[in-house]
């Protein structure tokens, strides 16, 4: 099972500089330099620590094929070449590393490229209709958080559109991997239809 950490609150007592503000301020209110009623002087804040506890989760995803369908073909060859164990396969025999990256990506490789040029397509066709048609894209993207350089005055409208295709980049990413698994299956589906 594989640990995630869980955070905890816990009170801290309050610090030395708190702790003075508080007493001077309680010093005042006896002396009457503050008014009585009108003003009462704040409680003393205190300050919040956090720790962290080991939580196990049953339903985590252990093997390759389980981490790709869940997170992507990225995540998926993350765990083939980063894990230190080999999976079991077929009559008992251990699939090398080599042998898992070949599986996942002869089933989700094509599904992949499919959904992430399709999706690149759709990208550049929008910039280029949007900059043809005289949006500021770059605003456009500073709003998201994404900064472009200014060379807006000096390239044509093509390479306005593919630098901004290409800075949208991490807005495809998230959609291309959640959708590769559906394009994976569909694609199944037809060549066990075709069969």
């Amino acid at each position: 099972m594989a640990a995630a950490p869980l955070l905890l609150p816990s009170l801290a007592a309050p610090t030395a500089r708190q702790h003075r503000r508080h007493q001077l301020q309680r010093t005042q209110l006896q002396r009457g330099s503050l008014a009585s009623g009108a003003l009462r002087p704040p409680l003393p804040r205190r300050r919040l620590a956090v720790s962290a506890v080991q939580e196990t989760k049953e339903g985590e995803a252990k093997t390759a094929e389980e981490i790709t369908e869940k997170y992507g073909l990225e995540f998926g060859l993350w765990k083939v070449f980063s894990s230190k164990e080999e999976e079991e396969g077929g009559e008992g025999r251990k699939k090398s590393r080599t042998d898992q990256a070949k599986e996942l990506l002869a089933k989700y490789g094509g599904a992949y490229l499919a959904t992430s040029i399709s999706l690149s397509l759709v990208s550049f066709t929008l910039c280029y209709l949007l900059i043809s048609a005289g949006v500021d894209v770059q605003d456009l993207l500073a709003k998201v958080g994404i900064v472009t350089g200014e060379t807006g005055g000096k390239v044509g409208t093509f390479a306005l559109a593919y630098a901004a295709h290409k800075a949208a980049s991490p807005i495809r990413f998230p959609p291309t991997v959640a959708l590769t698994p559906v394009v994976a299956s569909w694609i199944g589906k037809i060549r066990k239809g075709g069969d």
